[in-house]
């Protein structure tokens, strides 16, 4: 909840910071498109000419599509809309129309929460949604029925089908599925950031589950052709990105879909390994009242291991800021954060003297969306901050006694 009423705010901001208009958009009767990660086909009545591709809103990606005051949108399965902070404002049952008057800025998000569809009228393409840009032809992602959609023969032939999948390569089977592209902030090395990596490539860690073990790129992956940029990417290809803090990565893209995988297992014990003797029964250590412990991963190198620290406040902030004043060689200088204009959102803006938005987390598990003056610690909790490589490749933990 708190995530959505956080996207409205963006929205209105952006609109109170707009104060002129565009033209009206043309209309081009009705069309069908299938928006790209969406597992939905959409008909509009009378749609118009443009519509905005994905862009980034803070809260996932934006994809901005408008139609005529009193037309309608029809989908192929029951869909819920969100609007105002509240999840199921409005619903459409498959193959009813429901008239976009009604859910006039309205939006749906995938079910990764990684991107949402707003729908507009006229006046809201013109007004408040005109950041978006309403710039690509709607025959982008129209498919056949469509006024200026192609006929569906007429598609590339590397094209893959809708809502399909591929299977994953025998070649990657070891390696870690660091996601779907794009991902969401703070979910990935930013060293994929700039590569050109097409929307619904398949991203493969060259890594154990452990992010300890590094693996070989394959010499060739069997049914499909290397290339030699990201931006080349195309169905039944791949590519191999050498990325940051010798985390590399293998940028594929499937011939019939996304490549759906679970993550490998950790590494077996050798076969000649001891047996695994039960660890003695202890009393759970005493942890001091607010103490935690502070691992600080900066450009690959880990300058300070799970470290017991008492913040000034138990926050994430708190532990960051009492971390830099003891063992940065500039202090507290060293860190910054505030509301980013862009967003609307208190975000770190440098950490450890780098400038960028740190990998931060908490135990085993990447910090959410709290920001990080209100995302509270607990004592003995293990926080681990890297500002650069992936995310994750340090692990480190202590308990009370530990030095």
């Amino acid at each position: 909840m708190k995530k959505v009423l956080a996207l409205v705010m963006v929205i209105f901001m952006l609109a109170a910071m707009t104060n002129f208009a565009l033209a009206a958009p043309e209309y081009v009767g009705e069309v069908t498109v299938q928006i790209p990660g969406f597992d939905f086909e959409l008909t509009l009545s009378d749609a118009a000419s443009k519509y905005s591709p994905a862009v980034d809103a803070g809260y996932g990606m934006m994809v901005t599509i408008a139609g005529k005051p009193g037309s309608t949108l029809t989908f192929s399965k029951d869909v819920s809309f969100g609007s105002m902070g509240v999840d199921g404002a409005a619903t459409a049952t498959a193959g009813e129309p429901i008239s976009i008057d009604t859910v006039d800025g309205y939006y749906i998000y995938t079910a990764d929460m990684s991107q949402f569809v707003i729908f507009v009228t006229e006046a809201n393409a013109a007004g408040q949604y005109n950041e978006a840009g309403l710039t690509n032809d709607i025959s982008e992602i129209s498919t056949a029925g469509g006024a200026t959609g192609a006929p569906a023969d007429t598609a590339p032939d590397d094209a893959p089908p809708a809502g399909g999948e591929s299977a994953l390569p025998a070649e990657l089977a070891s390696a870690y599925p660091a996601g779907v592209w794009p991902m969401a902030a703070g979910q990935y090395d930013p060293s994929l950031d700039g590569q050109g990596i097409p929307d619904g490539a398949n991203v493969f860690g060259l890594y154990d589950s452990s992010f300890t073990t590094m693996l070989d790129a394959p010499a060739a992956i069997e049914g499909y052709t290397a290339v030699t940029a990201a931006a080349d990417l195309a169905p039944g290809s791949y590519y191999v990105l050498i990325g940051g803090a010798g985390f590399n990565y293998v940028i594929i893209v499937g011939i019939d879909g996304p490549i759906t995988a679970a993550p490998p297992p950790p590494p077996a014990a050798p076969d000649d390994a001891p047996p695994v003797e039960a660890p003695p029964v202890v009393e759970a250590p005493v942890v001091a009242a607010a103490e935690v412990y502070i691992t600080i991963v900066n450009n690959g190198v880990v300058e300070v291991a799970a470290q017991p620290i008492v913040p000034g406040e138990m926050t994430i902030e708190g532990v960051l800021l009492t971390a830099h004043e003891k063992w940065y060689k500039d202090g507290v200088s060293g860190y910054a954060a505030g509301v980013d204009a862009t967003y609307n959102m208190y975000l770190i803006e440098s950490a450890w003297g780098v400038t960028g938005v740190p990998f931060i987390s908490q135990g085993e598990a990447m910090m959410g969306s709290t920001p990080v003056n209100v995302a509270a610690v607990a004592p003995g909790d293990n926080i681990i901050m890297t500002t650069t490589g992936a995310a994750m490749a340090v692990t480190l933990t202590a308990t009370a006694g530990e030095t």
